[in-house]
């Protein structure tokens, strides 16, 4: 990428998240490199945080980017896109939400005993979810209102079982549940996965546990155009599914993923070292992906996300972009390597560590 614009909006930070909205509207969620774990335990802290636009279209007089930033304060960043409203939304660890021409603020008020860190957000046909640790999903229902789709009065079978962890210890430490990925196909078909193959369905009305066939910690989700739900796990395997019925899928046992994303008919995979893929209608066999020579080779890995049109493969200090047909690189160090010359392929850059 461009230097200037590297410096500008990219450098001294790292990427966490990211939401795309089409190809031409791209929101990453941002924290301050300070060579630490980027996600360190909850509480504020005195590092920097920033929501990222890559709109190369409508931002084009500014190489693209556009930028909000926070000096200090926010812990996390995990946007959610809604491109009808052009609007991002953003969720902390704090359970706090911000959008486009807002400040932060709670999801909830009074907030109940059970939301206490938010672990991402998603946009799912027409609507932002934000979800977290101890089973708890909110959806927004306009600016600023966000609408608690698991409170304890409606759904008291959601926490029965950290009622009793928290009776008998005193605090939820031991506790084998939590909604760090939310995926489907409407507000009255959803699923929520996190610890343990703690996996939920709400059908608009009612939450129902699934009988997932594994203790493996929910990673990414996904409700994808073929009309099934994948579930990747924590070096537990990929599996798919629908309600109680589920398979898992050959070669992924042992990776540690971080998240899924559905484009061009195959299922895309993120993990730290490598970019993951599976194509259902060729066996369904999760396969390292390998970057076409002659073109960008992605080395900084974490996560993918994507729209109908485009993927997007990131890690904290790349993001490259796959239409189909061939990647762009859309975030990388410009300083990194010699091979990223004027024609931006990056020929030479690794692939990551096996």
């Amino acid at each position: 990428m461009d230097k200037a614009a590297y410096d500008e909006y990219i450098k001294g930070f790292v990427l966490l998240d990211c939401s795309v909205g089409d190809r031409d509207n791209i929101a990453f969620g941002m924290k301050q490199d300070i060579g630490l774990d980027v996600h360190p335990q909850p509480g504020r802290d005195e590092t920097a945080a920033r929501v990222l636009s890559y709109a190369p279209k409508r931002l084009a007089h500014q190489s693209g980017f556009g930028r909000v930033e926070w000096a200090y304060g926010v812990m996390d960043l995990h946007p959610a896109y809604d491109l009808a409203a052009r609007t991002i939304i953003a969720c902390d660890t704090e359970f706090e939400a911000w959008e486009t021409g807002r400040e932060f603020a709670p999801v909830a008020d009074p907030i109940d005993d059970y939301t206490r860190l938010s672990l991402a957000a998603a946009f799912i046909d027409g609507s932002a979810y934000i979800t977290g640790h101890l089973r708890k999903v909110f959806k927004r229902v306009g600016p600023g209102q966000w609408l608690d789709l698991t409170r304890e009065e409606e759904h008291p079978h959601m926490f029965a079982d950290l009622r009793a962890i928290k009776a008998r210890r005193g605090n939820y430490a031991d506790n084998k549940a939590g909604f760090e990925a939310i995926a489907g196909f409407g507000s009255a078909d959803l699923y929520a996965g996190g610890r343990y193959g703690d996996l939920w369905h709400y059908d608009g009305t009612t939450w129902r546990m699934i009988d997932f066939p594994s203790n493996a910690s929910i990673a990414g989700l996904c409700g994808a155009s073929d009309g099934q739900v994948y579930a990747a796990c924590d070096r537990g395997g990929l599996f798919r599914g629908r309600g109680d019925t589920w398979e898992e899928l050959p070669g992924a046992r042992g990776i540690r993923f971080s998240g899924c994303a559905w484009f061009d008919g195959r299922l895309w995979l993120g993990e730290d070292y490598a970019l993951y893929v599976c194509d259902p209608s060729a066996g369904g066999k999760v396969e390292r992906y390998r970057f076409p020579t002659g073109g960008p080779q992605q080395y900084s890995f974490r996560g993918v996300a994507a729209s109908a049109d485009v993927l997007v493969s990131y890690g904290n200090y790349q993001a490259l972009v796959y239409d189909g047909k061939g990647w762009t690189e859309i975030i990388g160090n410009p300083d990194l390597f010699e091979s990223n010359d004027a024609a931006g392929t990056g020929a030479d850059r690794p692939q990551g560590r096996e």
